[in-house]
């Protein structure tokens, strides 16, 4: 159930950066139906995750807190999406940072560091640094970035899903 979860995460991230990569300002002032979606879903789906896989059982909050922002972000979007399309490049970069703390601390856990992870992780932050300096001005540009960005997690998100999900069936067919 965790896995299906995810590639649905996948998929809506990926639909979401092509049409953010592949708009213009008309298409985005018509994207506010996508994103209000997006988000609602995105957030329900974190939330029944969190209690499917009883992460409170093992202090773990991040699919709570994301699930929570992402609700309250569809909320927010149905009165201020004039607002939103303005701070877009900042709030997909506090979503960036969030999710390379995340990584972060799967890096930290993990016994088989690799390179790529942390390369990942610096190129994550450095990422949204630079997105969050930049003046609105350059909005556009950084949300086409961003676009481009969330299409590069969704494919890692689902490459990750998919290797996870194929290193539990060797696992079980190795115990037989």
């Amino acid at each position: 159930m965790k896995h299906l979860m995810e590639i649905l995460q996948a998929l809506l991230l990926f639909v979401l950066g092509f049409l953010i990569l592949f708009s213009d300002s008309i298409i985005m002032n018509s994207l506010k139906t996508v994103f209000i979606t997006f988000f609602l879903i995105s957030g329900l789906i974190s939330l029944l995750n969190f209690i499917i896989t009883k992460d409170y059982k093992n202090n773990q909050y991040i699919n709570l807190i994301v699930g929570t922002i992402n609700v309250w972000s569809s909320l927010f979007i149905v009165n201020n999406y004039e607002l939103f399309l303005k701070v877009l490049p900042q709030i997909i970069s506090v979503f960036a940072v969030i999710i390379g703390i995340t990584f972060l601390i799967d890096y930290l856990n993990k016994e088989n560091k690799t390179k790529l992870d942390l390369i990942k992780i610096l190129l994550l932050v450095i990422y949204s640094l630079f997105l969050i300096g930049q003046p609105l001005e350059l909005a556009t540009i950084y949300t086409k970035l961003s676009g481009l960005g969330f299409i590069v997690l969704s494919l890692y998100i689902l490459g990750k899903t998919v290797l996870e999900k194929q290193n539990q069936k060797e696992q079980k067919t190795n115990r037989k």
